[in-house]
């Protein structure tokens, strides 16, 4: 279904790319709305948190799981199986 001439997955995708780069940034202003809901935003299944914790974005995660999570979030699992904080340890 097209709205305004963009392809409703289009637009998803397009979003997806935003919270993947500001999560590999740290940056936490660009994303602030859209950290309302936690959604996977790559092919293998990583999350917002999988991404910035695998890129040792510490302010980011610790704002991330303050502010925009709850204990479920913290479970989500990526293709692998691997949760955000998988990521944290393996990046040694």
């Amino acid at each position: 279904m097209a709205t305004d001439g963009v392809n409703s997955s289009e637009a998803a995708r397009t979003e997806r790319s935003g919270l993947y780069l500001a999560a590999l940034k740290g940056d936490s202003k660009s994303v602030q709305g859209m950290l309302k809901i936690q959604r996977e935003i790559t092919k293998a299944r990583e999350t917002t948190l999988h991404v910035a914790a695998a890129a040792n974005k510490e302010e980011f995660v610790k704002n991330l799981v303050s502010n925009a999570m709850n204990s479920k979030d913290l479970k989500v699992e990526n293709i692998a199986g691997h949760t955000a904080l998988y990521g944290c340890f393996v990046r040694t």
